[in-house]
């Protein structure tokens, strides 16, 4: 995974990221780009065949849906018939979870998690990773593979030095319990490449060293110990997360409490370094006894159900099972946290991405002793905090239960789109019919904590649908869930270049690392001139002859017309105006188009943006459930603007007052430009709550007394609507949107409002 997608110039010698089907055109992907299509096993199962490259990847990233890689884990892969099934596969969200690419096979590159996009080589990056009951491929447990995806080629790039031996008991069907106790803690983790592109760092979870290679030469460059390698646990010390981000690696630690076995030393703890692992330094802890729910499983009628807690636990090797009856519960559960990944957002955060080392240390395939397991992870954000971060556990962040089964369900890989806010992490889900698990990618809206879209993958066993539609998915984009014998995904990186990405700005960030050569790219032929095509001569048109009819000759009138308009000066003032946006609760609830309301609302004040003169105007965003807070202050900067309305966060109560008040507050600072005209725009959905609308009202007259003008907006039919008439400043202030959807017309002629003349001042002709 790799957050950092800010783009940079290129310096003197530098590879230029260019678009992939552009990398096609240019040699021997033409043929492959215009037949590629997707492979698909049989029912529509997990891709198999041919290597193929998904299509206009490039085209993809101008859009909201760009291509995401993953990694795919089956039962028993070392078998020799899976070694066709899809160990890399390339997605999108689709409506029916279909068409997937496969990029690597299992015979390729065996069971792989770290993934890594190199946008200046047109390559992916696959790390070598331990699991039960799944084989690496023909490099071992050090190998780095290098996908090229022009052509689509799977070579093995390079070793990874004192990674391990291969401690499975497999190629034979069975439980592999020779490798349980080695989830983890041998072969490799995370991997990310940095921003020159010249540098690949891979966790050694054996030897617990970051290690980097250079590119594109696989040259093994050295080795530096982890963040935690000088605390007083660090043989309790476990790494594997990584993120290279603003010239700094960022890597993930747990303490694993194995050794001393006590639950309330267990804590995930963020490092960061230089890239050549100096300037050492501590950037977020957080103990691991926060509420995490539990796992049921429903049984027959009249048998009770079975639960487990997900309260994380310490490290062990041996079969545990903390439900409530484990000789009859359906999956082994032992929650084991691994710091598997993290990500950056454009605000600043930082999503961690928590994996439970039990999906890799347990069966996939039961056996008439042991269970399959269930590994259920999480996600957590961190809010800048001084040089780090601070993570919040309570309340959870993010929504990644599934239906009533389990509380969490996230598999720990995550990557970030840097353009709108979102990440997408990967997830388990479950099938209704029996306690059969699928896997799949999840799509979160940072601002929101909610899950906005999905997409199944990697199914092995084809398609065997469910009797009933699982209702924590009506809201989504009508997936299904299918059972499965597989059990989780890895890593996810977007196969999206900055230059790509929809509002991606080519600002340089200058870096101490040096940029590889270019590798040469073929020489475009020249397109031949198009010859002018000579213009005819027009034929000269007979004149048509005269009607025998007399037409009558037009005559002009004159009317009196009086206009009553006053005089006004035609030079637009500039304003400053804070948009006060309602971020309860209920802006959650879906619009007519099926998004949450503060969705549409965020649309409508970006509208509303783009009608201001900015820099010239400056405006400011607040934001009120039940405290208000300044979320930007007074600025000309459209994208600071567009950034604070996505970060607005949504919780319970409705203080219009408090809202109104932080807005008069920041135009009664210095920040307010002299002869600038001062308004306030609230927007809500609901009631004053649980103070009386008389405080919104209290405080709207005392900032109409300041000279400010007040435009109020009711969305929807529980809004008190002549308390916001009365606040405020005219009867034609006050608006009515019976849907969000309605909203992106009332700003726009809010926006009007500020043209200091009417029009019929300039009538006919408009100014």
């Amino acid at each position: 995974m790799r957050p950092d997608h800010s783009p940079r110039g290129p310096s003197p010698g530098a590879r230029v990221a260019r678009p992939l089907t552009a990398l096609c055109a240019a040699g021997l992907g033409l043929s492959l780009a215009a037949t590629m299509s997707p492979m698909e096993g049989p029912a529509r199962g997990a891709p198999r065949g041919p290597a193929a490259v998904p299509p206009a990847i490039d085209g993809a990233c101008a859009t909201e849906n760009p291509y995401v890689v993953t990694t795919c884990f089956y039962p028993g892969n070392a078998i020799s018939q899976d070694a066709d099934l899809a160990a890399v596969v390339a997605f999108r969200d689709t409506p029916r979870d279909t068409p997937h690419y496969r990029l690597a096979s299992l015979g390729a590159v065996g069971a792989v998690w770290g993934l890594a996009y190199d946008r200046f080589d047109n390559a992916l990056y696959v790390a070598a990773f331990h699991k039960r009951q799944a084989a690496f491929g023909p490099g071992g447990p050090g190998a780095i593979y290098r996908v090229d995806l022009a052509t689509g080629a799977v070579t093995h790039l390079a070793s990874i030095p004192d990674a391990g031996p291969d401690r499975h008991s497999l190629p034979q069907r069975g439980p592999d319990s020779l490798a349980r106790a080695w989830a983890a803690k041998t072969s490799l983790g995370d991997i990310d490449v940095d921003t020159a592109g010249t540098t690949l760092f891979v966790v050694n979870l054996n030897d617990r060293r970051i290690h980097r290679l250079a590119l594109p030469s696989g040259q093994h460059l050295g080795s530096f110990p982890h963040g935690a390698s000088g605390e007083a646990w660090a043989e309790d010390a476990r790494p594997f997360g990584l993120a290279f981000h603003a010239g700094r690696l960022y890597h993930g630690v747990v303490h694993s409490a194995e050794i001393g076995g006590r639950a309330a030393d267990l804590a995930a703890l963020v490092y960061s370094s230089r890239p050549d692992g100096t300037d050492m330094r501590r950037d977020a802890e957080l103990g691991l006894d926060y509420p995490r729910g539990v796992a049921s499983q429903a049984q027959h009628v009249g048998v009770p159900t079975f639960y487990a807690r997900l309260a994380w636990r310490p490290w062990a090797d041996g079969r545990l099972n903390v439900g409530n009856n484990p000789e009859q519960f359906g999956w082994f559960v032992n929650p084991m946290p691994i710091l598997a990944d993290l990500a950056v957002t454009p605000s600043g955060d930082v999503v961690l991405g928590l994996r439970d080392r039990m999906v890799d240390a347990g069966v996939m395939i039961g056996t008439p002793d042991e269970p399959s397991a269930l590994g259920a992870g999480d996600l957590l954000l961190g809010r800048p905090d001084g040089s780090g971060w601070r993570v919040q556990t309570v309340p959870e962040p993010f929504d990644d239960s599934v239906l009533d089964i389990a509380d969490n369900s996230a598999q720990g890989g995550l990557a970030a789109f840097h353009w709108r806010g979102q990440f997408v992490a990967g997830v388990m889900d479950f099938s209704l019919g029996r306690p059969q698990l699928t896997s799949g990618a999840a799509w979160y809206d940072v601002a929101l904590g909610a899950r906005v879209r999905r997409e199944r993958l990697c199914d092995a066993e084809g398609v065997r649908p469910v009797l009933a539609r699982p209702r924590a998915l009506d809201d989504l984009d009508g997936d299904y869930v299918f059972p499965s014998a597989n059990q989780s995904v890895g890593d996810l990186e977007v196969l999206c270049a900055p230059t790509l990405t929809p509002s991606a700005t080519p600002t340089a960030t200058p870096t101490a690392t040096p940029s590889r050569t270019p590798t040469p790219s073929a020489t475009a032929t020249a397109s031949p001139t198009a010859t002018p095509t000579p213009t005819s001569t027009a034929t000269p048109t007979g004149t048509a002859t005269p009607s025998p009819t007399a037409t009558p000759k037009p005559v002009p009138i004159y009317l009196p017309v009086v206009l009553r308009d006053p005089p006004c000066d035609r030079v637009k003032p500039h304003v400053d105006v804070v948009l006060v946006i309602d971020a309860s609760s209920s802006m959650l609830e879906a619009t007519r188009a099926g998004r949450p309301k503060v969705d549409a609302a965020r649309t409508a004040a970006t509208v509303f943006l783009d009608q201001l003169a900015l820099p010239g105007d400056q405006a400011a965003v607040v934001g009120f459930n039940a405290t208000a807070w300044l979320a930007q202050p007074l600025t000309g900067d459209r994208a600071a603007l567009r950034r604070a309305l996505g970060g607005l966060t949504v919780a319970q109560l409705t203080r219009i007052d408090l809202g109104i008040r932080a807005a008069h507050a920041e135009l009664r600072s210095l920040r307010r430009a002299a002869g600038h005209l001062p308004a306030i725009v609230v927007l809500t959905d609901g009631r004053n709550n649980p103070e009386p609308v008389s405080s919104a009202e209290a405080a709207a007259a005392v900032a109409k007394a300041d000279g400010v003008r007040l435009f109020t907006i009711g969305l929807g039919d529980d809004v008190e609507a002549d308390a916001l008439a009365r606040m405020a400043s005219a009867p034609g202030d006050y608006h009515f949107a019976p849907d969000g959807e309605d909203l992106v017309a009332i700003y726009r002629a809010i926006a009007g409002a500020f043209e200091p003349c009417p029009p019929s001042m300039w009538w006919p002709f408009p100014p």
